[in-house]
């Protein structure tokens, strides 16, 4: 299997001598026999289906407003640390719309720094190094900021949430860049070079969260791209590979 849009590697030497090769991205023939592509998508969490009846819960669990507008950002359990620098670095125009809700999850990395007091920007602001929930933040969130890995990608499309994606540029083969451009061309997300973030992240997230035609697009293009049966999907191939015995 192949969570990424830009196979690596090992799973192109393995790809050839596999007899099924299952993907989450189309166009993955440019890397593997045409015939042996099964295009299933990737795993989620099963906790992440039928979102909308969780939003209650999930202010409630947040201590979030359910009235006003709810941006996720996050960079994964160690934190990204162009992301966490995004929210740093812009506390005036956090505090300019007091209309939008924050929750931010830093990271392990960012836990010596970011759970001061000074970065955690008042009331609209949930810091935390880790979401314990994230089938609750994914709950209320309206938008998402956060990198392209494969399953973050996969989550964002079962979810249906707007979503900006900020590349991690030190993966390898800059699979990441490919996985988030593979959206972006379907319009199903924005996408933010790393190297240009900090300055643009943020009041790219304030457009995007006040404009709800663009939402419901992407919200309508990740639909078109989503697998939620992916874990299932991948089991019958694999089954459809054993012999039966007499």
């Amino acid at each position: 299997q192949e969570q990424n849009s830009y196979a690596g590697k090992t799973n192109k030497l393995l790809g050839k001598k596999a007899k099924k090769i299952c993907v989450a991205y189309e166009g993955m023939d440019r890397f593997f026999a045409k015939d042996k592509i099964v295009f299933t998508g990737n795993p989620v969490r099963k906790d992440l289906m039928n979102l909308s009846t969780k939003r209650a819960e999930a202010a409630q669990h947040f201590a979030l407003d359910l009235k006003k507008k709810t941006v996720l950002v996050m960079g994964g359990s160690l934190g990204a640390r162009t992301i966490n620098e995004c929210m740093a670095n812009h506390k005036t125009l956090i505090d300019q719309h007091p209309d939008i809700q924050w929750i931010w999850q830093y990271g392990k990395q960012g836990q010596s720094k970011y759970n001061q007091q000074d970065y955690i920007h008042g009331q609209n602001v949930r810091a935390m190094a880790f979401i314990e929930r994230t089938d609750l933040a994914y709950a209320i969130a309206d938008v998402i900021l956060c990198r392209a890995g494969a399953l973050t990608i996969s989550e964002i499309l079962i979810t249906e949430k707007p979503v900006i994606l900020v590349p991690s540029p030190t993966v390898a083969e800059d699979h990441q860049t490919h996985n988030a451009a593979a959206l972006c061309d379907r319009g199903a997300a924005w996408l933010i070079k790393d190297v240009g973030a900090i300055q643009l992240a943020m009041p790219m997230v304030i457009k995007l969260v006040n404009d709800e035609e663009v939402q419901q697009s992407m919200k309508e293009a990740q639909r078109k791209l989503a697998k939620p049966q992916a874990a299932a999907a991948i089991v019958d191939e694999i089954l459809n590979l054993i012999p039966i015995s007499a």
